[in-house]
């Protein structure tokens, strides 16, 4: 009898970091319940989730993880994967967890396939609604430093194919069995680790007063005056610094944006279609709102330095 792997691919910016924290925490209360998380294939720059077998796969260099410019050196994808098969004995299920896994190709995937031939595969994949994605997604960038663009031409340029259908697609027909969950359903996003839990069957180990590790977001305000910093080659060390200290503003106004209404609008324009699509036969519910105006967009590094000095001054943060 093949062996239980359930593969959660993410996708980027729907709680993965907080799945995969809470797994890496509790490696020993799954393990007494036949269940395996295991600990290879974790890199040290991302060390809870299994991002180095994802990575293992990508075909084109220019896809490949870098950190400040930095290439992430890929270990021999053999022994890699030899390493994590043995973590699992014959009766005992295997999570591995990566948004990583939800960038590959038709091919790359096609490829995992066959790595994966000794197991019965199980995929589990969240959405995010497009606009929400690409605004959380331009964040994290920035604050990483793998991008110093503006947010317009951040969302021209997108790798991860936004198109959903087309997403679910890739991975149905070649592992077929896929449940997909919807991260704009504020009962899924306020407790992912739980949805998650649910869906592979240990609900008995959540705690919901747990709240496990997220990416921070700080305000759109923030954000602007950080990416300016570094067009400027502000020290990282310094940029560090400010970001730390960013956490603690709020700038009275929690609901700046970069979307504006024009650009919300060519969003929903391009992908409400399949979107609709996805809901009917996943049941997973990405619609956008009928009428939605943007009066809180961030039009001006001006702007977000008025912001920003305006609060520091009110607050005195030091």
């Amino acid at each position: 009898m093949k062996r239980k792997i359930i593969v959660h691919i993410g996708s980027h910016k729907t709680g993965s970091t907080a799945i995969q924290t809470f797994f890496s925490k509790n490696r020993k209360e799954l393990r007494e319940r036949g269940v395996v998380y295991p600990e290879n294939a974790c890199p040290e720059i991302a060390e809870f989730g299994h991002h180095m077998i994802p990575w293992a796969f990508v075909t084109n260099e220019q896809f490949l993880p870098t950190l400040y410019a930095e290439k992430y050196l890929i270990q021999d994808k053999t022994t890699l994967f030899e390493k994590v098969k043995s973590e699992c004995k014959t009766d005992e299920t295997m999570i591995l967890s990566s948004e990583e896994f939800s960038t590959l190709t038709k091919e790359e995937v096609c490829s995992l396939k066959e790595w994966l031939s000794d197991f019965n595969v199980e995929i589990i994949l969240y959405l995010r609604r497009q606009d929400k994605y690409l605004e959380s997604a331009y964040k994290t960038s920035v604050l990483s430093g793998s991008v110093n663009t503006n947010f317009i031409e951040f969302c021209k340029y997108q790798r991860f194919n936004l198109n959903y259908l087309e997403l679910i697609k890739t991975w149905e027909d070649v592992f077929e069995n896929i449940t997909i969950r919807s991260y704009s359903d504020s009962n899924i996003s306020d407790d992912i680790v739980g949805d998650f839990l649910g869906l592979v069957d240990l609900s008995e180990l959540h705690d919901k007063n747990q709240k496990e590790r997220e990416n921070p977001s700080l305000n759109a305000e923030v954000i602007e005056v950080i990416r300016a910093l570094r067009l400027r080659n502000e020290p990282e060390s310094s940029i560090e610094v400010i970001k730390n200290n960013a956490i603690l503003l709020s700038l009275g106004n929690k609901t700046s944006t970069f979307l504006t209404t024009d650009l919300y609008n060519s969003i929903k324009d391009t992908y409400s279609s399949s979107n609709e699509m996805i809901h009917k036969k996943y049941n997973c519910n990405l619609n956008f709102d009928e009428h939605a105006v943007y009066t809180n967009s961030i039009d001006s590094l001006e702007q977000c330095l008025i912001a920003v000095f305006r609060e520091l001054i009110i607050k005195d943060i030091k």
